[in-house]
């Protein structure tokens, strides 16, 4: 915590207490609800104008905030990294965040309801007022023509604007009088032309320059057509493009963006462009949807996780693919299932509009780069709504897609070989989980490319991530230690190779250069086997940690499990079970209470094993879990047949008939 954290710890309860007022506040019996099934959407209920009124419901949340037509939008502050700071600046930027972001929100609302009023505030006349904002000197929001020669943030919020006058050009755009539209793309330009992140804010560029010229404005051309070329070559297969590594910005990102612009704009002015974006898009539909869990929740996954249920972007413009082989109605259902997920949650508003975190507020995933109206970037999830009524992605009746053919006593696995990510559904609790590896060298000092957004051993869509502490507490990773050195957990995860279900991977550490993990992750119907060699040239302390249950209602519960391999440990919160169970190499067990370090409760604990190491070790564990409700039965988790350990090979025989065998 540096001085300017422990200032705003202290003065920050003042300065949001205007914040505490009744208008302000959204009790929990005011989250969204759906109180009726229709016959298309049997699952969620979620249809186009369901979904428009959570838009609306979200945007009236926004409102709250404005008074008179000239406010900007001021959110309040949330406690921890995010910006701005109070004793230091950037609140203006942040302001025009809220203004450009939450226009995703309401964009498909004005477009239906174009004189839509909340808090009495005319909707549409309001943003048209806060554009003209951005070019008058005098104004809150005012933002200067770029004298910077790094990227800088107006170039994404811009955008992020281009995009909402492709989407609502009769609402925002044609209304300003010239001189204001002048001024604007003047201002635009000086950004869109200028340095970039190699990453996705080369589409920020893209838009910039498509809609200016498609307005008649002078633009630097060869630069747009660079920035496309630069695009295509980000593209590796599958659906996934190579932003910092492989997370949701493939989706939210690149591929929401490759829709938006090849049909505002590149399918008549760089048709070949377009043409190679929709069958990246087209590759996405095959793969992607099998990250979510049968009934749409989402991952806890990745860097900006608080833009959440943004993820589904993509999906509700599916109807470009113009396939007739895409199973629509199962899209639908993940992407109504993951919406309703947080919008039903009474965490996930405060002060009426969207904490930064995942369900609720949640510190530990929070980036710098992020404001309290960063979240509103979710609303990416809306702007398939501006397309037909009529399109594919509306016109077939929810369905929960394979899941609806598996065997509940089996698990499924399916692989991305251009990306490296495993995926596993378990069919009997109706759960996702994946694994990654890491596509190039992460820099020491993209922090958040380095923790628990990335450096999961796996990741469940029913076990969001649990922070680590310096104490050595841990969730789904290894952490190791040489004597009184700091506790390090693995991050950097290297290919090896896939075959049936089973993902093989190479850890080399940091801190410890002396260190490598051969891990071997294997599939069964509830959970996973695990057998990882670690080497050493000097003794370390070695921890392990399963998935972190929360507590939910009551304290959690714990039993003790006598297996073929020795004792395990179970965890119980009244929703899910999870043992964990030492099968081999190891020399402890035992169970870790923790407060203020999960994403869901307060309180929350953690099987973790330990050993020593030295030399070479080969440590093989069982992590098992299912709902609660029954005990753990001896089928479950009496797994093994057969097991040969030597340091250089494995072979392994499973009651499910499978033979194993790989060599280090």
């Amino acid at each position: 915590m540096d001085k300017y954290q422990f200032c705003e710890r202290l003065v920050l309860p003042v300065y949001n207490l205007r914040y505490q007022s009744k208008r302000y506040r959204i009790a929990a019996s005011n989250i969204f609800e759906v109180k009726e099934q229709s016959e298309e959407n049997p699952y969620t209920g979620m249809n186009h104008e369901k979904w428009l009124e959570s838009a609306e419901y979200l945007l009236n949340g926004v409102f709250k905030y404005v008074q008179r037509i000239e406010d900007p939008l001021i959110f309040p502050k949330q406690k921890g990294k995010s910006y701005p700071k109070i004793f230091k600046g950037r609140k203006k930027i942040a302001y025009v965040e809220g203004l450009c972001r939450s226009l995703f929100i309401a964009i498909p609302v004005l477009n239906e309801k174009p004189d839509l009023i909340l808090n009495g505030i005319p909707v549409a006349e309001y943003y048209q007022k806060q554009l003209t904002s951005l070019v008058n000197s005098s104004s809150a929001t005012f933002v200067p023509d770029r004298k910077v020669e790094f990227p800088s943030q107006p170039l994404v919020e811009f955008g992020c604007l281009a995009i909402s006058f492709f989407l609502s050009k009769d609402i925002l755009w044609n209304p300003l009088t010239q001189e204001i539209k002048d001024k604007l793309a003047l201002k635009m330009l000086s950004y869109g032309e200028g340095p970039y992140v190699d990453n996705n804010w080369k589409y920020f560029g893209v838009f910039i320059l498509s809609f200016l010229k498609s307005e008649g404005y002078q633009v630097d051309e060869d630069r747009l057509e660079l920035l496309l070329t630069k695009i295509l070559d980000d593209y590796s297969g599958d659906g996934w493009y190579l932003d910092d590594s492989y997370d949701y910005y493939s989706m939210w990102g690149y591929q929401l963006y490759a829709a938006i612009w090849s049909k505002y704009y590149g399918e008549k002015y760089y048709s070949e462009v377009a043409e190679r974006l929709k069958n990246n898009f087209k590759e996405m539909l095959s793969f992607y949807p099998y990250l979510f869990a049968q009934d749409g929740k989402m991952l806890m996954w990745g860097r900006s996780i608080t833009y959440r249920f943004g993820a589904v972007a993509p999906l509700l413009f599916s109807s470009w693919s113009g396939s007739i082989e895409v199973n629509y109605g199962w899209l639908r259902r993940i992407s109504s299932g993951a919406l309703l997920k947080f919008l039903g949650n009474a965490t996930f508003l405060r002060h009426g509009i969207p904490t930064l975190g995942f369900y609720g507020p949640f510190e530990p995933c929070i980036q710098g780069y992020s404001c309290r109206a960063s979240s509103f970037w979710l609303g990416k999830a809306y702007l398939g709504l501006t397309e037909s009524r009529n399109n594919l992605f509306w016109g077939q009746r929810e369905n929960n897609g394979p899941w609806e053919h598996y065997d509940k006593h089996k698990s499924y696995s399916y692989f991305s070989n251009a990306s490296k990510i495993a995926v596993t559904h378990y069919a009997g609790i109706g759960e996702t989980e994946i694994r990654t590896c890491t596509p190039r060298k992460i820099n020491s000092v993209a922090v958040y490319m380095r923790n628990e957004n990335y450096n999961r051993l796996s990741y469940h869509t029913s076990f969001p991530w649990q922070s680590d502490t310096k104490q050595g507490t841990v969730a789904m990773n290894y952490l190791i230690k040489e004597s009184n050195k700091v506790w390090e957990p693995l991050r950097q995860y290297e290919f090896i190779s896939y075959e049936e279900g089973m993902l093989r991977r190479r850890v080399k550490l940091d801190t410890y250069a002396d260190t490598v993990f051969d891990l071997v992750d294997i599939p069964l119907s509830n959970g996973t086997l695990r057998v990882d060699r670690i080497t050493v040239a000097h003794e370390k302390q070695i921890r392990f940690g399963h998935y972190a249950l929360p507590e939910k209602s009551g304290s959690i519960r714990n039993v003790m499990v006598q297996t073929n391999y020795g004792t395990g440990k179970s965890l119980d919160n009244g929703k899910f079970q999870l043992l964990a169970v030492p099968v081999s190499g190891w020399k402890d067990i035992y169970i870790v209470p923790a407060k203020n370090i999960h994403p869901e409760a307060k309180k929350s604990a953690v099987l973790n094993l330990s050993s020593t190491v030295q030399n070479e070790v080969i440590l093989i564990s069982l992590l098992l879990f299912k709902k609660s409700g029954e005990e753990w039965k001896k089928e479950e988790y009496n797994v093994i047949e057969k097991l040969e350990i030597e340091m250089s090979e494995i072979k392994i025989k499973l009651r499910d008939n499978r033979r194993l065998n790989w060599k280090w």
